[in-house]
């Protein structure tokens, strides 16, 4: 239904905004008022032909506008052609002195073509020619299905019909859709298995850092440890046992006077940290332990961390950890739409299915329309006057189609 119509620069209107209630809408006027430009412009909003002679004179183009509401058909018939689906619809066209005309529907972009298969939901515009459409015979099975009140089951067959067509090009999409998808899974394989083999861990990078240094700088840690260890408890000067020597006169002291009870538990105390120290650096250097090899294992393994990280552009060996994560998810979910196919092809017979049931007991209901509707018209034959006339409703099968 038309609701608004605007029309700016067309013909001889400078503009214009018609607004339609509900009901019956009659516009009159005297021969010339511009009933037939309104007429023009709506045949515009259906997909009609363009023209710069429609431009009013002063103007560099023209446009009109129209808001339409929208049957469920119409809706189906927005979202078959992409175009998003809603309840209400507003069409612009505009025409400029070049001819070139620019379409545009809910503020999208779209083809004249679009527009007149579109057009036809729209409106219907009635003449003085209107018995012309009984020559089309696309409209023949419109006017059978009004006649014998099968307009919603021939609704219904359309919907059905258009979820078979959607099934038939999701199953061809997936179709074509398995090699490429077999071609990436296959490159994921040999990268999984390149990152897998290599059993990276996280925190490994730096780990392997950390050992490296101390591989390298082996021999003097344990110089190191064994000097500190000598100096402060087992020389034969050592610190702790000077300090023992001295605790005990400084506790002798002490006693003598109490004021330096304080000095000598710190005495004792340093005593205490000094053996401590010895113990942490006699551990330390018992636990060096140096196999021949192990610092060319621990650079073997820094190198392949690199040389991974390189040919996957990885900054650090974690995001080698987070790539080997991602791939595997994306492997898995092309392992798990790889059964789609099939199950797009159930869904297609599903949907052959429930169509064809719908279009037989269509076809049963059209030809039981049709015997009625013959009976009818011989008797509105005779009443004209014409008792030898006939009227035959002709069912053509689709080996007769493609034969005409």
């Amino acid at each position: 239904m038309l609701r608004e119509l605007r029309i700016w620069n067309f013909a001889i209107i400078d503009e214009l905004c018609l607004e339609f209630e509900p009901g019956f809408n009659v516009l009159t006027g005297e021969t010339g008022a511009g009933k037939s430009i309104l007429m023009q412009a709506i045949h515009l909003l259906c997909g009609g032909k363009a023209s710069p002679e429609w431009i009013r004179a002063d103007a560099e183009e023209a446009r009109v506008e129209g808001l339409f509401a929208l049957d469920p058909e119409a809706q189906e018939s927005l979202a078959d052609q992409g175009l998003p689906k809603d309840d209400e619809v507003v069409v612009q066209r505009v025409i400029d002195r070049s001819g070139r005309s620019r379409v545009a529907v809910n503020g999208a972009l779209a083809t004249v073509s679009m527009l007149q298969r579109l057009g036809d939901k729209l409106v219907h515009i009635y003449g003085q020619h209107e018995h012309v459409s009984l020559l089309r015979p696309e409209t023949h099975l419109r006017l059978l299905d009004a006649y014998g009140g099968l307009e919603a089951a021939a609704t219904e067959m359309d919907a059905r019909f258009r979820e078979l067509q959607r099934a038939k090009a999701d199953l061809e999409s997936a179709l074509r859709g398995q090699d490429a998808a077999r071609r990436r899974a296959e490159a994921l394989r040999v990268q999984l298995d390149e990152l897998r083999a290599a059993r990276l861990r996280p925190g490994e990078e730096e780990e392997l850092r950390r050992e490296r240094e101390i591989l390298a700088h082996s021999r003097r840690l344990l110089e190191t440890c064994s000097q500190g260890e000598e100096l402060l408890y087992s020389g034969q000067e050592a610190i702790a046992s000077q300090l023992a020597k001295f605790g005990g006169r400084m506790r002798e002291a002490a006693r003598i006077d109490p004021a330096l009870a304080e000095p000598a538990e710190l005495i004792e105390s340093a005593q205490c940290q000094v053996e401590e120290a010895a113990r942490a650096l006699r551990g330390y250097r018992n636990r060096l332990r140096f196999e021949p090899g192990e610092l060319e294992a621990v650079e073997d393994r820094l190198a392949l961390l690199a040389s991974l990280k390189r040919k996957h552009n990885r900054d650090s060996a974690a995001n080698l950890l987070a790539l080997q994560a991602e791939l595997e998810r994306e492997l898995a979910e092309l392992e798990r739409r790889a059964g789609d196919p099939e199950a797009r092809r159930r869904r297609l017979e599903e949907c052959a299915g429930a169509a064809w049931a719908l279009a037989r007991e269509l076809s049963v209901q059209r030809r039981e329309a049709a015997r009625h509707m013959e009976k009818q018209m011989a008797k509105e034959l005779r009443a004209l006057g014409m008792p030898g006339g006939a009227f035959a409703v002709r069912f053509l099968s689709p080996e007769m189609h493609r034969a005409d």
